[in-house]
């Protein structure tokens, strides 16, 4: 099996992970690594707007009247001196310590009053940001921050918890990709669970169903019946359910073989009606087959002599040209569920899971965690079906799981003052 793209040596460095994922547009200008840290940001809907005198103590004191929302792991850039400077000092940093630093576009839009803490040899660093402006490079907004040091104990630090009203996590992988990277913490636990989930089904069926030598999903009946599902393979690629997603180090191509009316075959396919969400028509979605010899001059099958190998071509009636009754691909009562709405007509978990996704908010999925998390994938023709239908229904599952602080964001540009 074809093995395209190996992130794990990446892993250990984030600096070179991160030139890869954001196609090297950040770093390659920035010349710097991410410091991870603890990002405190002004939350302008919990805080009032009068802050007094606007000093230190005023501001996260038991009095404060700014409330902040916590953002975990969230990558700043410019500032990997400020440890140099930890290690060079015995003391550590005084509190006359300023700098600059620099905040990646599409991730916050840092404001003055935005605290962030640096947690290094036992201590936690809490700084302040004081004046915020954009930097123009490659025509991407950057946020450049100015800050000083404010608190180098960790009485500063319980202080600023005590403020915050949200928390969340920044999902390094998703900067500059379509996907939010800063999602709630309740809901990236959640996204970490599904994410076990899905690893584990794509390593299940992998090794399953997966030949090496074919590089295609294919189904063993017997010692003369080796299928190979066309419409499955083309399902797999196009909905991309093997390419990386968090904690994830490979992803795989799997091999398509073209035939007269494929296109016209996937159309009437669960497939597509499940990546579309559509079953308007079911009377035409093909829910039969038959395996024939797989004859093709241009076929990798047919070039390596494999008599074993049948085709499955697909119909939406039961009998077949030639008067044979053809075999179900999935059962009636899938169809039949959706069409009176009625999942209790349904028994097996994967069914469940994709009846879930295709007539209810994703986020409906997430009552069978608990059973997916025990979920054994037996070895016959449903799972090689309804398994990878899964993966895709739980890979949407991911994607939706996310928390857009556009609307924040926006009054936080325009807010001049608290």
């Amino acid at each position: 099996m074809a093995e395209l793209f190996d992130r794990g040596a990446y892993i250990t460095d984030n600096a070179v992970l991160m030139k890869d994922r954001l196609n090297k547009q950040y770093s390659s200008f920035l010349q710097s690594r991410p410091t991870m840290c603890t990002y405190y940001h002004v939350n302008p809907v919990f805080s009032t707007t009068d802050t007094g005198t606007r000093d230190a103590e005023g501001l996260i004191d038991d009095n404060s009247p700014i409330r902040y929302n916590k953002i975990e792991n969230f990558p700043i850039y410019g500032i990997d001196n400020i440890q140099a400077d930890l290690s060079d000092s015995d003391a550590g940093l005084d509190t006359s310590y300023d700098g600059n630093a620099v905040i990646l576009p599409n991730t916050i839009y840092p404001v003055p009053d935005d605290y962030f803490t640096i947690h290094y040899l036992g201590k936690e660093y809490l700084f302040r940001v004081n004046h915020c402006t954009y930097d123009r490079l490659k025509s991407n907004n950057y946020y450049s921050i100015s800050f000083h040091l404010e608190y180098a104990d960790k009485a500063g630090f319980e202080r600023m918890e005590k403020l915050c009203i949200e928390h969340y996590q920044c999902i390094f992988d998703n900067i500059g990709t379509k996907d939010k990277c800063i999602v709630r913490t309740s809901d990236y636990n959640v996204l970490e669970r599904v994410n076990a989930i899905l690893t584990s089904l794509k390593e299940k069926y992998a090794e399953r169903y997966i030949d090496k030598k074919y590089n295609a999903a294919m189904y063993f009946a017997n010692s003369y019946c080796y299928m190979y599902d066309s419409m499955l393979n083309k399902f797999i690629n196009s909905s991309k359910i093997y390419e990386p997603v968090i904690g994830s180090l490979k992803f795989y191509l799997l091999y398509e073989e073209f035939r007269p009316y494929t296109g016209m075959d996937y159309e009437d396919s669960i497939y597509d009606r499940v990546m579309k969400k559509d079953f308007s028509d079911p009377s035409d979605i093909n829910r039969f087959y038959w395996p024939e010899p797989a004859i093709n001059t241009e076929s990798v099958f047919d070039y390596n002599r494999d008599t074993r190998v049948k085709y499955l071509s697909y119909y939406n009636v039961e009998i077949g040209p030639f008067g044979n009754k053809l075999l179900p691909y999935f059962s009636s009562d899938f169809l039949n569920a959706i069409k009176l709405k009625n999942i209790n007509l349904l028994d097996d978990l994967f069914e469940k899971l994709v009846y879930t996704y295709v007539t209810q908010p994703s986020a409906n999925c997430l009552k069978f965690l608990d059973d997916l998390e025990k979920v054994k994938i037996r070895y016959n023709f449903h799972t090689y079906i309804w398994t990878p239908l899964a993966m895709y229904s739980l890979r949407q599952v991911l994607k939706d799981i996310k928390v857009d602080l556009t609307a924040l964001d926006e009054t936080l540009v325009h807010q001049n003052n608290y």
